[in-house]
This record gives C-alpha cells, sequence and structure tokens, in this order.
C-alpha cells in the first residue's frame, strides 16, 4: 500500500471521528437546554424529566471539556 493513501485514511477517519464529536456535543447541548421553563417572573423551572436530561448534558460538558484538555496536552508535550 501507498503511505499516502494510509495518511489520507488516517486524515479522513480523523475528520469522521471530529463530525460524530461535534454532533455529540451539540445534541448534549440541546438536551440540556430543552429541560428548562420559565415562569411569568422569568425564574427558571426543570421538570423532573429536565433534571435527568440536566444531569446527562452537565457530564456531557465535562466529558468534552476534560477531552478537550487531553488532546491539547498531547498535542502540546512542552506546554507546563
Amino acid at each position: 500500500m501507498n503511505s499516502s493513501f494510509s495518511k489520507r485514511l488516517g486524515e479522513v477517519l480523523a475528520h469522521v471521528q471530529d463530525l460524530f464529536d461535534t454532533a455529540l456535543h451539540l445534541g448534549i447541548k440541546r438536551v440540556t437546554e430543552s429541560g428548562k421553563k420559565s415562569d411569568s417572573d422569568g425564574n427558571e423551572e426543570v421538570s423532573r424529566p429536565g433534571k435527568i436530561l440536566k444531569f446527562f448534558g452537565e457530564v456531557g460538558d465535562s466529558y468534552f471539556e476534560k477531552y478537550g484538555h487531553i488532546k491539547s496536552d498531547k498535542n502540546n508535550p512542552n506546554k507546563e
């Protein structure tokens, strides 16, 4: 096999993974926001299903935040 083909295939797979990560992150943000309701005074009320969705949204947000830090640390090994 040609090494340029394997390099391109690896780059394509990296883009596919990034696409899935981005779609998942956007989905988590929408789920987090979907359980919110505001009353007439503008105070936010969260329904029971909304609390569950908010929980999983926070889990997803913390995952992507940590994942981003790990990836940036691997890309900058001299960074301290």
